[in-house]
């Protein structure tokens, strides 16, 4: 499994106006400081500036996607710049690439990082919006797939 590999599908797919919840992307720019964080994604359109950061998910059980697969402390503190650049009024994104096509849903992963999942919670009240993808693997290669419904509880 390659973790970089989400990074570069969910920029090929911002250029290309493949997610419906953004459109076409106007500037993309990556690995940019914000906080105490470097945030996947910033994104400009007009005059709207979004966080985006990007989560590769690899463990599936029982159908459900779920992150982490071992505890996170900077995924946890990813969350909460997103929830800190909400609150000064940019779009905030979460979006988890399931980097398989055998899940139908995601959720955080309260066993393994009760920390990350109350952290997803939090974010996701404070006006992050939380997104999942799985991924079409073939022979020929990966692409993203379709999105998956967000379970947080």
């Amino acid at each position: 499994v390659d973790a970089r590999l989400p990074n570069r599908l969910v920029c090929r797919s911002l250029e290309e106006g493949r997610f419906p919840f953004f459109p076409k992307a106007v500037e993309v720019e990556q690995e940019v400081n914000f906080g105490s964080s470097r945030m996947d994604f910033r994104i400009k359109n007009g005059g709207e500036t979004c966080f985006l950061e990007v989560k590769s998910v690899t463990l599936v059980q029982d159908g459900r996607a779920i992150f982490p697969d071992a505890p996170t402390s900077r995924g946890t503190r990813h969350l909460a710049e997103l929830a800190l650049a909400r609150q000064e009024g940019h779009r905030a994104i979460a979006l988890f690439i399931v980097q398989r096509n055998d899940a139908h849903s995601f959720s955080p992963n309260w066993e393994t990082d009760r920390d990350f999942a109350a952290g997803l919670v939090q974010a996701a009240a404070a006006g992050v919006e939380v997104y999942a993808y799985d991924c079409t693997v073939t022979l020929e290669g990966v692409s993203l797939g379709v999105e998956l419904p967000v379970v947080l509880s």
